[in-house]
């Protein structure tokens, strides 16, 4: 699966994003990566979610604040997902406007 996030022209210092892969089961895989999408920009990021029962997916960013990172209290979560299922194959792609 891919996922585009998009930022917008904000100052903050992030320095990673959270992604929650949420399961139909109720169980949920973290994915964190440290290559943050840049100010005013977009990045495409990719996850493999193969046997995975995919009902929502949720970013939070994690800020750098004095050298210390802090989660954000912020998550957003994308619910509904096109037509609930996905391909696979990493052609789809969820546009998630999350920062």
């Amino acid at each position: 699966m891919s996922v585009q996030i998009k930022r917008g022209a904000d100052e903050a210092d992030i320095s990673k994003l959270r992604f929650i892969i949420g399961e139909d089961d109720g169980n949920s895989v973290e994915h964190v990566s440290s290559d943050v999408v840049v100010f005013g920009g977009n990045k495409v990021y990719y996850f493999d979610v193969s046997g995975i029962d995919l009902v929502e997916l949720s970013v939070s960013p994690v800020y750098n604040v004095n050298g210390e990172e802090h989660n954000s209290q912020m998550i957003n979560t994308l619910k509904e997902l096109p037509d609930r299922t996905l391909d696979f194959s990493g052609k789809t792609v969820v546009d998630f406007d999350a920062l």
